[in-house]
């Protein structure tokens, strides 16, 4: 149908993981593991239709690309993770070719089994989100906890804690969001196949 707006999507990716000690054949905790993606997405729209109502600034044409890289480290009795990436979106369709975008997030997580029936976890991330056609930066900070008492036991709890604060100086405006849940869980013993 010519009136129709058409599109198609293509989406490539290549992705890499190696734990460092055994690619450079050493020993210990101390050599990561490492785990890199590269992605591209690439939306347009296939042709004008025709009697439509469309101008070509309707027609999409839009190419993202991610990039990101990962580093983490295993022990006995925890994990820590550095996170980085990047992604842009490039607007491509006539009078949207300024309208482009671009994030980058740092971030750091550590898990750690404290006793066999209290494990904790904190992470905290660093986003920074350009708008470059308004050149205006937010910048967001987050950081959050996690504790889980007696994982194994019939009775067990969850304690979760999340602090994100937002920040646009160039519009004057800030966000500051706090979620928290606690969660208390009882397993029933089973009777006749039946647990709950």
């Amino acid at each position: 149908i010519p009136s129709i707006l058409t599109t198609r999507s293509a989406q490539t990716t290549a992705d890499l993981s190696a734990p460092l000690a055994a690619v450079l054949g050493q020993q210990g905790a101390w050599w990561p593991s490492v785990s890199a993606r590269v992605m591209r997405n690439h939306h347009e729209g296939v042709r004008l239709p025709t009697n439509g109502g469309f101008d070509p600034s309707h027609v999409p044409d839009q190419v993202s690309d991610d990039r990101t890289l990962t580093l983490t480290w295993q022990a006995a009795r925890g994990t820590i993770t550095l996170a980085g990436g990047r992604s842009e979106q490039d607007n491509r369709q006539p009078g949207r070719e300024q309208a482009d975008l671009r994030n980058t997030t740092r971030g750091a997580q550590i898990s750690l089994m404290l006793h066999r029936h209290l494990s904790i976890a904190t992470d905290a991330a660093w986003t920074r989100a350009e708008t470059l056609e308004r050149d205006v930066t937010e910048r967001i900070q987050r950081l959050g906890f996690t504790g889980n008492l007696f994982p194994s036991s019939p009775v067990s709890g969850a304690l979760q804690f999340a602090d994100a604060r937002a920040r646009t100086p160039a519009e004057g405006r800030a966000r500051d969001d706090l979620q928290w849940s606690a969660q208390l869980a009882l397993r029933l013993p089973s009777r006749r196949g039946m647990a709950g």
